[in-house]
C-alpha cells in the first residue's frame, strides 16, 4: 500500500509554533536527495527519539519534492511489511470510511529556532506517520496504490 499526501508545510507556523521558511524547505528535499535509496525509513507515531527504532519502522519514504502552489512538501510513503507497517495498514483500512481520524506525515529532524520562530540549521532523520483527528490537520494522506 503507497500513501501520498503533505509532510511539512512552509512559511507558515505550524501547530507546534514552528515556521519552516521556504530556504529550510529546499534544505530537507536536498538532503533526502542524498540519502541512499531505501535509507529514509519512518516509524508510525511521533517518536521522541531522533534516530529511527527498526523495531518501530512502518514505512519507507520513496520520494518527496517542493509544492510551490500549496508552499508545502509532499511525497509517496509505501507501507512496509513489518510488525508496525501492517498495523498502520490495519488502522488505515479500519479509518477508511465515515472516520474523522485521518493519517499525515510529519517531517522529524533537529535545528534551532529563531526569535522569529523559524527553524534554522534543520537536520533531517525521517518522516513519521501520525493518526490525528481530521480537523487537527486539513490534508491528510491519501491511499494510491493498494
Amino acid at each position: 500500500m503507497k500513501l501520498e499526501g503533505v509532510f511539512l508545510y512552509y512559511d507558515k507556523e505550524n501547530k507546534n509554533g514552528r515556521i519552516y521558511t521556504k530556504e529550510v524547505a529546499k534544505e530537507i528535499v536536498k538532503q533526502f536527495n542524498e540519502m541512499d535509496k531505501g535509507f529514509c525509513l519512518g516509524e508510525l507515531g511521533q517518536p521522541s527519539e531522533h534516530i529511527t527504532n527498526l523495531i518501530n519502522v512502518s514505512h519507507e519514504v520513496e520520494e518527496i519534492h517542493i509544492n510551490e502552489k500549496d508552499k508545502s512538501i509532499e511525497g509517496t510513503i509505501k507501507i512496509l511489511d513489518t510488525p508496525k507497517g501492517k498495523l498502520l495498514t490495519t488502522l488505515i483500512e479500519e479509518f477508511k470510511e465515515g472516520s474523522d481520524i485521518k493519517f499525515s506525515g510529519a517531517a522529524r529532524g533537529t535545528g534551532t529556532i529563531n526569535k522569529n520562530k523559524e527553524v534554522e540549521d534543520y537536520t533531517l532523520h525521517a518522516f513519521d506517520i501520525i493518526p490525528l483527528k481530521e480537523s487537527a490537520f486539513p490534508n491528510p494522506l491519501k491511499i494510491t496504490d493498494l
